[in-house]
């Protein structure tokens, strides 16, 4: 089997892959990316997610709002943009580093696990099946630290680590907005269009976003799925959701308006979620808790598309994520970044928008590559040197007076 080496491999080419790469290779590390869509891009390509929630804006992330600007009329008016900008931006923003390879429509196939020290699991990499023009090829590829951004836990949970599915019980972790009993169930998928206003087209928009003249974007739905990484099952959600769409795409003939765009995969909110050395809860962010190993800020309001209700929406302040929320359990080797973070159902809802998540996984990528950089485990940072890192990267850590002022006022996502 060929084989690969190298400082930091990363897995899951979205927003939080894209910026957990660029942030190990400015640090000096040589990074492996790797994605199992053709292209780079996550949320935004594959959902039609083609608009962000959420803050702080900095780091990693705001410099791809900056280089879209360029390109996109609107997104300085409505946040939205075309996805294959966001592509272009991202491609020339990791090919300006000459120590990012990127490796595109890639199956993990297994998760190389080394003997397990001190009770530990050592993750040393993955194993990779690349299909060249069909020419199947199996490559193992052996990474110092591999951080897992596929959002649904896809590496932690092949590993073995522990991870939780569903929603907690109100009585767990004292969460006013969980259920009072504990099940399986998880966040709504939507699937989103576009749609276009024709020349006889009146003023009609149905809850629709502007990403141009004639142009809107609108979440097309919400159904339940029985389960997100179960392909038979996403693929009953993607038929009911069909469904509940066809009223609307007849309603938009009636209006004048036609159909744009309709994104490829139906969107996902919500997966696994890797358990850490803390797990993030519902009061953490209600009462804006800061931490000493915060590696991002947050604010984003509780924003739960729960199956057994309309929504749970709830303004909460600046809060703070802790490193320690990155860290597998009893795994050496692995951090996690993204939406499959340690934190109760409640707490992920808020945080899972693209940018707090681009900004955890530029803070996994420092991390990483300060592991590599150290000769020590993940769990073994400074964190205090993390966090200088982190704030010369253009990253905030800390709540500045100016946003203290925030109040709110944001879309659902």
């Amino acid at each position: 089997m060929k084989e690969l080496k190298t400082d930091v491999l990363v897995i899951g080419a979205g927003p939080s892959g894209i910026a957990a790469a660029i942030g190990a290779a400015r640090c000096g590390s040589q990074v492996v990316l790797i994605e199992e869509d053709f292209t780079v891009g996550g949320a935004a390509v594959d959902y039609g997610v083609q608009s962000f929630c959420g803050e702080p804006i900095c780091g990693v992330h705001k410099e791809i709002r900056d280089r879209l600007s360029m390109f996109e009329p609107y997104f300085n008016k409505t946040g939205c943009f075309h996805s294959y900008w966001l592509i272009h931006v991202t491609n020339k923003m990791i090919s300006e580093l000459g120590n990012i390879s990127v490796i595109t429509s890639t199956e993990v196939k297994k998760v190389v696990v080394g003997k397990e020290q001190n009770g530990r699991r050592q993750i040393e990499g993955v194993v990779v099946s690349l299909n060249n023009y069909g020419n199947i090829e199996e490559v193992k590829i052996l990474a110092k630290v591999t951080i897992d951004c596929t959002g649904d836990g896809d590496i932690a949970a092949a590993a073995g680590c522990e991870f939780r599915y569903g929603r907690e019980s109100q009585a767990e972790f004292n969460e006013e907005y969980a259920p009072p009993k504990s099940d399986r169930r998880v966040q709504l998928l939507t699937w989103m269009y576009t749609f276009q206003k024709t020349e006889t087209g009146n003023d009609y928009i149905l809850k629709g976003r502007a990403m141009g003249d004639n142009e809107f974007l609108r979440w097309g739905c919400a159904v339940e799925c029985e389960d997100v990484t179960n392909p038979e099952s996403l693929y009953k959600a993607q038929i009911k959701a069909w469904e509940a769409m066809l009223p609307d795409f007849e309603e938009l003939k009636l209006k004048g308006c036609r159909l744009n765009y309709l994104a490829p995969k139906i969107g996902i909110r919500e997966s696994r979620r890797v358990i850490g050395d803390y797990i993030l809860k519902e009061g953490d962010l209600i009462g804006g808790k800061m931490f000493d190993d915060a590696i991002a800020l947050a604010k984003y309001p509780i924003d739960s598309w729960e199956p057994d209700k309309d929504l749970v929406f709830v303004e909460v302040p600046w809060y703070q994520i802790p490193y320690r929320c990155l860290i597998p359990k009893e795994t050496d080797g692995l951090l996690v970044a993204g939406r499959c973070i340690s934190a109760t159902h409640i707490a992920m809802s808020s945080f899972r928008v693209m940018p707090i998540v681009s900004n955890i996984g530029q803070a996994a990528g420092v991390a990483a590559a300060l592991s590599v950089q150290n000769k020590v485990k993940p769990n073994e940072v400074n964190t205090s040197e993390l966090q200088s890192e982190l704030i010369s990267e253009q990253q905030k850590l800390i709540l500045e007076p100016p946003d203290s002022k925030n109040k709110g006022g944001y879309n659902r996502c």
